[in-house]
């Protein structure tokens, strides 16, 4: 009974909708991108929530790589290096250069050529070494810098061969052939749908957050493989690159990761299943790369940045943080970086070093 009450109304909102269709009504408009001032705010209420976080020492947590990172998104956010915090964080930083993992060498060198390029280019050559040296043979990087790895994953990969273009922007000078195996390795790998997995063992089928860095990685290894420099506007050269770009419009979200739902472990590892909210905030830092060196403004016919942005800023929290399957303080860096436009900026100036302007916090 209640069913045959209903009807009439949803009859009578799909004659509705059949007419506005038939008189050729336009699609409702596109959101509008949030207002630069509204940006500036979000990014303001992040950075004070990343710098409560740091401890007395100047670190994150006491981790290398975290504090890489944060001081990695402080900088793009607009704090000076001369500032206190920053100071002390790159007092940490330096210190616990020592032994460092992939990740932590990577975000080492971003976070040093981002502050002071000039003032650090040797302890960037040195770490850019470690990562040439721990290149696995198939062009991938694993977690672990040692040599003679015969594969890893492409999550390090990316932050190895971004690491290394930050690193050319020092002068430092890095071998053609490092990212040429590294470009093969992409371009040999990539799925029949245009994206790509976590790596050939496992997490094989496509999703966003590394179908975006496989397409950056692309980009930058053409690149460093050509010996030129990356300007703003990258041209979007070769089939693969124009595969993966469709494969990132045909799937755009900007709330959850496209295509991120799988299994993790097995055997001894209890199965976990993973839905689409997986390193979503990774995901979107990955898109922004992506976009700003293939030059991708839209992808068909949406503003994948004011997508992005208005997500960000109806979710972020009371205390200035994001939070998702990663925890606050990552997830605030990834969306920091996001907001900032950090990479498209880094391509457009030639040079990693960015300071946007923001509103001091308390020391």
């Amino acid at each position: 009974m209640v069913r045959m009450l209903r009807f009439p109304a949803v009859l009578g909102l799909c004659l509705l909708l059949g007419t506005l269709a038939a008189r050729g009504d336009p699609p409702p408009a596109a959101p509008a991108a949030p207002a630069q001032a509204e940006v500036d705010r979000a990014i303001e209420r992040a950075t004070a929530y990343l710098r409560r976080k740091q401890e007395p020492d100047g670190s994150f947590s006491r981790d290398l790589g975290k504090t890489a990172l944060g001081l990695y998104a402080l900088a793009h956010a607009g704090l000076p290096a001369d500032s206190p915090p920053m100071v002390r964080g790159t007092a940490y930083l330096l210190a616990a250069l020592a032994r460092p993992d992939t990740y932590g060498a990577a975000t080492a060198i971003l976070a040093l050529a981002t502050l002071d390029p000039a003032a650090h280019t040797r302890r960037v050559e040195r770490l850019a070494r470690l990562v040439e040296s721990a290149q696995c043979d198939n062009g991938q990087w694993s977690y672990r810098l040692s040599r003679g790895r015969a594969g890893g994953d492409n999550s390090n990969t990316q932050f190895a061969i971004l690491a290394l273009w930050y690193a050319t922007q020092c002068g430092v000078k890095v071998e053609p052939a490092i990212f040429g195996r590294t470009f093969h390795f992409f371009l040999s790998t990539q799925n029949e749908d245009g994206g790509w997995g976590y790596s050939a063992r496992e997490r094989k089928s496509s999703y966003g957050s590394m179908t975006a860095t496989g397409l950056a990685a692309l980009v930058i290894c053409r690149a460093g493989l050509e010996r030129r420099e990356l300007a703003a506007g990258e041209s979007r050269r070769g089939e693969e690159v124009a595969k993966a770009v469709a494969w990132l419009g045909e799937r755009l979200a900007l709330d959850r990761n496209p295509g991120a739902n799988f299994r993790l472990g097995g055997g001894r590892v209890e199965p976990k299943e993973v839905t689409d909210a997986f390193w979503r905030h990774y995901w979107l830092w990955s898109l922004e790369r992506a976009m700003a060196l293939a030059g991708v403004g839209k992808l068909g016919d949406r503003d994948w940045y004011a997508e992005g942005a208005k997500h960000l800023l109806a979710t972020q929290r009371d205390d200035g943080s994001w939070v998702g399957s990663e925890a606050p303080f990552e997830a605030t860096c990834f969306a920091t970086l996001f907001l900032a436009r950090s990479m498209r900026r880094a391509v457009a100036t030639e040079k990693p070093v960015l300071r946007a302007p923001v509103t001091p916090g308390p020391k």
